[in-house]
């Protein structure tokens, strides 16, 4: 299976300055038999390039050049009811904010990768840093597209790892487990905190120069319930991470473990 996918787009937008991006998408995917075993390989990758006068710099006036791109590898295969999945991922990062070049890349807020790391952690660390360069304490009013810094729990600017396995009961009872190992795909640069910093990368809590987004175990237990006219399924999640060395402090106090649980119902007629 191939596609492809390109598209050039000029925007004026209505708070000032203009867009004109061009993002060029390849998806690969091959499937194959190996006795009883099914197998697949898949791979997408994507690029942005272009230029944007709508975000704004505190420090350079002008334009800014876009030229970031990311993609996904996927190795899995299946047998009866046994499942493992190799996925590897990358998004390109930028460890300067304030120069003209914009090269982090983001995936789809709705690609899900790990529980707590992406999804919650840097999700959170990211919303901090919009609140704060909008703090009038710091200045008196932030710059266009300070809003976009959050990432709403996607994958940005980041290299991982995530191994996956399975199984699946004849009852409709599957659990599963996974680990995620990340890093940044540059030095990891908070925008408020860098800029206290003379615009030395720095992570959210004042680490200097680091890489290391951490470690993440994943467990889930999932099951489909028998009905006659509707389909649900119950599934627990739980996670434990240990952040990296991007979320120590300037003094290098090692960042807490975290953990989470959750519990969610599906009901689809």
């Amino acid at each position: 299976k191939v596609g492809a996918y390109a598209v050039h787009r000029w925007q004026d937008h209505a708070g000032g300055g203009d867009t004109e991006v061009t993002a060029v998408d390849l998806y690969l995917k091959k499937s194959f038999h190996a006795g009883l075993m099914h197998m697949f390989a898949e791979l997408e990758v994507a690029v942005m390039f272009g230029s944007t006068s709508y975000s704004q710099s505190a420090l350079t006036p002008g334009r800014f050049s876009i030229e970031s791109g990311g993609g996904v590898l996927r190795v899995g295969g299946s047998i009866e009811g046994f499942k493992a999945l190799m996925e590897a991922g990358y998004a390109s990062g930028d460890d300067n904010p304030y120069d003209t070049h914009l090269t982090a890349f983001s995936f789809d807020r709705e690609y899900k990768v790990g529980l707590l790391m992406f999804r919650q952690t840097l999700r959170q660390m990211t919303a901090a840093a919009v609140l704060n360069i909008q703090d009038p304490t710091y200045r008196g009013q932030p710059p266009r597209a300070y809003e976009r810094i959050a990432t709403s729990g996607a994958v940005q600017g980041a290299a991982y790892i995530n191994p996956k396995v399975s199984y699946t009961f004849e009852f409709g009872l599957s659990l599963a487990a996974g680990y995620l190992h990340a890093r940044s795909a540059a030095h990891y640069a908070d925008p408020f905190q860098s800029s206290l910093n003379g615009g030395l990368p720095t992570g959210p809590k004042g680490a200097l120069l680091q890489n290391l987004l951490g470690d993440e175990f994943d467990v889930a237990v999932s099951y489909d319930v028998p009905t006659p006219a509707v389909a649900l399924r119950i599934k627990a999640e739980a996670a434990v991470y240990q952040p990296g060395e991007v979320f120590a402090t300037h003094g290098d106090d090692a960042p807490p473990l975290q953990y989470g649980a959750w519990m969610t119902g599906e009901l689809v007629w």
